[in-house]
């Protein structure tokens, strides 16, 4: 999310869907494991990049993860 002035905030938000497995219930555990997962995937695929190139240098990301009703919401700065 830009917005549109590069000396202010800009955010990358990564969502993750948390997949029932079996009869097994879904954990806090998993969806906190899901959004570090979000986190980590804006990383390793440079998401980031795109809005360091336009000059933005103060960076949040958050990573979502969720289950019906459920969410977990993770945040990382970049700089």
């Amino acid at each position: 999310m830009k917005t549109g002035d590069v000396f202010a905030k800009a955010f990358v938000i990564e969502l993750k869907a948390v997949k029932q497995q079996g009869k097994k219930p879904v954990t806090m555990e998993m969806m906190d494991a899901a959004a570090e997962e979000a986190i980590k995937q804006i990383d390793e695929r440079s998401y980031v990049d795109a809005l360091l190139e336009e000059g933005y240098g103060n960076i949040g990301r958050y990573g979502i993860s969720f289950f019906k009703k459920r969410c977990r919401v993770h945040y990382a700065d970049r700089y």
